[in-house]
């Protein structure tokens, strides 16, 4: 993992001298004004995943990286020579962390796809499994099925509500 060391910026860099760690490289390195682009954060990031044995590790850190720079994941790509300021490589450094601790991706980032619904979701609800739109979509042939009678359909004691929220769009 090298990092390119340049030039203090005529005593503007607010970078400290001295060590830096990066939790998901095999070593700790010295640094002064270094720059960490999106390529390489996505590259350490996904190799310290994968070590982890996380599914998907580069799509797991993509979706982290987009979500904390708040682009789309593909805009990314568009963006491997940017430079992240330190404040930006402290909080992907502690997303990494946590999903190398296995805490699901869409509790760290704060929602999910339901049904094609962004839903908002928390370590104290469950994530929807993908198994549970084949669900929603039962209720709504179910419910298409009583030709306009009005129709009330109860949720309770789900978690997140996606169900009740799919049904009702």
């Amino acid at each position: 993992y090298e990092v390119q060391e340049i030039p203090c910026h005529q005593g503007s860099c607010r970078a400290p001298a001295g060590t830096r760690s990066f939790p998901f490289a095999r070593f700790t390195r010295t640094l002064h004004c270094a720059r960490v682009t999106v390529l390489e954060v996505i590259q350490k990031s996904a190799e310290f995943l994968a070590r982890k044995d996380v599914d998907s590790p580069r799509l797991q850190t993509e979706l982290l990286l987009a979500h904390l720079l708040k682009m789309p994941r593909m805009k990314l790509y568009l963006n491997f020579e940017r430079t992240l300021s330190d404040l930006e490589l402290d909080a992907v450094r502690a997303l990494v962390r946590r999903r190398g601790q296995r805490e699901p991706l869409q509790h760290i980032v704060g929602s999910t796809s339901f049904c094609g619904l962004e839903m908002s979701v928390n370590r104290n609800v469950l994530v929807p499994r993908p198994e549970t739109e084949l669900l929603a979509e039962a209720g709504w042939e179910f419910l298409s099925s009583l030709n306009s009678q009005p129709a009330t359909a109860l949720d309770f004691g789900t978690g997140s509500g996606c169900i009740a929220i799919a049904l009702a769009v």
